[in-house]
């Protein structure tokens, strides 16, 4: 119950995709790179990190660092690695077994599985606070960010997470 009190005050959940289809950005902190599938409102940095703790970390730092009661606080959004299918036994099977990373020289959250359970997991991270948003890049050019993030957006929607 506590999440949902909380979520009223927060500012909406953000969801973003490269720029350039089928590709990775370039330098993933530049905001240019990224073109925002939500409603934009306000200023966004991007953090990586390859586990959820480390990225909750991020976020505390970030936000106590900026924190100015005259100004809106700066989004924080969490890049995430993603290959999805329609089940995470044909994710990984489209992932061909094989560890893929895209090179940013830090290592990005990565999630291999259904659209349900990517669903879940951007509701956890904004609920959790561990960040305000996420981008997604595809881990396989095949699978397009738009699409994705088409697909997510609609299920958090039926949630009620996003408008």
């Amino acid at each position: 119950m506590t999440a949902h009190l909380s979520l009223a005050t927060r500012s909406p959940l953000r969801l973003f995709i490269p720029t350039r289809c089928g590709a990775a950005p370039v330098d993933p902190s530049d905001a240019r790179q990224w073109r925002e599938f939500t409603d934009p409102s306000g200023d966004v940095t991007f953090i990586r990190s390859d586990y959820l703790a480390g990225a909750h970390r991020l976020t505390q730092n970030l936000r106590s660092r900026s924190s100015s009661p005259t100004s809106q606080p700066t989004a924080v959004v969490l890049q995430i690695e993603v290959v999805i299918d329609r089940d995470p036994a044909t994710a990984r099977l489209a992932l061909g077994g094989e560890p893929r990373r895209v090179d940013h020289g830090r290592p990005t959250f990565q999630f291999v599985g259904s659209p349900a359970g990517l669903t879940g997991l951007v509701a956890d991270i904004y609920i959790a606070e561990v960040a305000d948003g996420v981008a997604f890049v595809p881990l396989l050019r095949a699978q397009h960010a738009q699409d994705i993030c088409g697909d997510v957006a609609a299920r958090l929607r039926r949630r009620g997470m996003m408008s």
